[in-house]
């Protein structure tokens, strides 16, 4: 029962406490400005839930091609969020010493993060991967089509 609450709750807002307060503290040094802060926590919250509901949108398309499980709607959410924020503010952090290692750490702790929050076998964590590059791909096709458009 202990590892169940690790893994449902503590863990993901362990790591969604520690991924935001990366960014937020990484912010106020480089500008040395709450209000400019303040603003980044903003951008922060949109970006988290399109992430997360990209994510989601991940989640069941994998589970339809592949019978995948990822639990309850509350629990998955918050792990989702949890995956989206953590490994992104590692790589953001270390980004500007080494931006490939920094990529790669960050794609790591994701990987590892699905497997091990969603006890996802290594082909569930893997083609929901590819699932995810292929809506990103989507998104920005998608986008770029609609800033052709609009500036024409």
């Amino acid at each position: 029962m202990r590892t169940n609450a690790l893994k449902e709750r503590q863990a993901p807002y362990a790591m969604l406490a520690t991924g935001i307060a990366i960014v937020l503290a990484w912010e106020l040094y480089r500008s040395r400005s709450v209000v400019n802060t303040i603003a980044v926590l903003g951008l922060m919250a949109i970006f988290i839930i399109a992430g997360v509901a990209l994510m989601l949108l991940g989640c069941f398309i994998t589970a339809r091609l592949i019978g995948a499980k990822f639990g309850d709607l509350g629990p998955a959410l918050l792990k989702l969020a949890a995956i989206f924020v953590f490994p992104s503010a590692i790589g953001w952090l270390l980004a500007p010493y080494s931006a490939p290692w920094a990529t790669a750490l960050a794609t790591a702790l994701y990987f590892a993060l699905l497997l091990w929050l969603f006890d996802l076998e290594v082909y569930e964590a893997a083609i929901f991967s590819l699932v995810m590059i292929a809506i990103r791909w989507v998104g920005l096709l998608a986008l770029n089509f609609v800033l052709k458009v609009a500036l024409r």
